[in-house]
């Protein structure tokens, strides 16, 4: 790709920061900051299960992450949303820290609004660059957002079974104990995962957007597509696409979704064994490369 190219898709990227800051920008107006962590920090404070999903508060997570995080969350909010945004700003510069200053910077940017918010995505971003030497963290997405589970995907394709064995003694342990400390909220997070039109929001009307009555119907689009994914870059050793397979994993249509491909430039280095940076043209072409392809296929038909 030509110079000229990588200058203007890393100036479409600041033109992404910009719009990123004026969403910021209203939160803050509005007094607003890591307004999905205090779904966290609160779910303790009142029943798991009681807010709709979309309302404020609402936490939809497996009771298992709420428990593991419990001791942080004894702390007053003011402590617990600086500990929890420095954490997550900590894990975008570890991402994005083999990329050059000129590349770093606007991606890191791009990912302000999930730094300001608090939702755990790179904590997703982690595990996809860990997972492979670590099996046990693709129980996270199992037990939080459940559907971006794409890690057993890859092992059993690669026939990688002591890794997919040890995934799952980590699930089954991780719930066996959960669910014995607390059955009940199992019950109650099942339920809300299979009927959320149950649950009432603060105004007395069952939440039923019209998003998410569609959600299983995308689901049955967008998973396979992401299973298909991870099929062929399993099989091609491509690692960097886990990160794409995950945007359609999502069980919820959101931008949000794209800060996982933070984990490229670390599934890169690792790739190879290169420790030097990832450069913007090793950075840009795995992603841009299909796109790419099928432009100069149509200039020259």
């Amino acid at each position: 790709m030509s110079p000229y190219r990588l200058r203007a898709i890393r100036h479409g990227l600041w033109l992404g920061v910009a719009f990123v800051w004026l969403l910021i920008a209203d939160q803050l107006v509005s007094g607003s900051i890591g307004w999905d962590a205090h779904a966290y920090w609160g779910a303790w404070h009142h029943h798991l299960y009681s807010a709709a999903p979309e309302q404020k508060d609402a936490y939809l997570y497996s009771p298992a992450f709420a428990q593991i995080i419990w001791p942080l969350t004894l702390i007053p909010w003011p402590a617990f949303v600086a500990v929890w945004l420095t954490a997550i700003s900590g894990a975008y510069w570890w991402l994005l820290k083999p990329l050059p200053p000129a590349w770093r910077a606007p991606i890191l940017g791009l990912c302000c609004l999930d730094i300001f918010s608090g939702n755990i995505w790179s904590l997703f971003a982690i595990v996809i660059v860990l997972g492979f030497r670590f099996p046990s963290l693709w129980a996270v997405p199992l037990l939080t957002k459940v559907t971006p589970v794409l890690g057993p995907v890859w092992f059993a394709t690669r026939r990688e079974w002591r890794a997919l064995v040890v995934w799952l003694a980590t699930v089954v342990a991780l719930v066996g104990i959960s669910a014995a400390l607390s059955p009940g909220l199992w019950r109650d997070w099942i339920n809300l995962l299979l009927h959320p039109e149950h649950y009432s929001s603060a105004t007395g009307g069952n939440w039923q957007p019209l998003m998410y009555l569609h959600g299983p119907l995308m689901l049955a689009v967008e998973l396979p597509i992401a299973i298909g994914i991870t099929f062929y870059g399993a099989r091609t050793n491509r690692p960097w696409l886990l990160a794409i397979a995950m945007i359609f994993a999502n069980p919820v249509v959101t931008s949000n979704a794209l800060v996982v491909l933070a984990a490229i430039p670390r599934l890169l280095i690792g790739r190879d064994g290169r420790r030097a940076p990832v450069s913007g043209q090793r950075l840009v072409s795995p992603v841009l490369a299909p796109g790419l392809a099928v432009h100069a296929a149509s200039r020259q038909g």
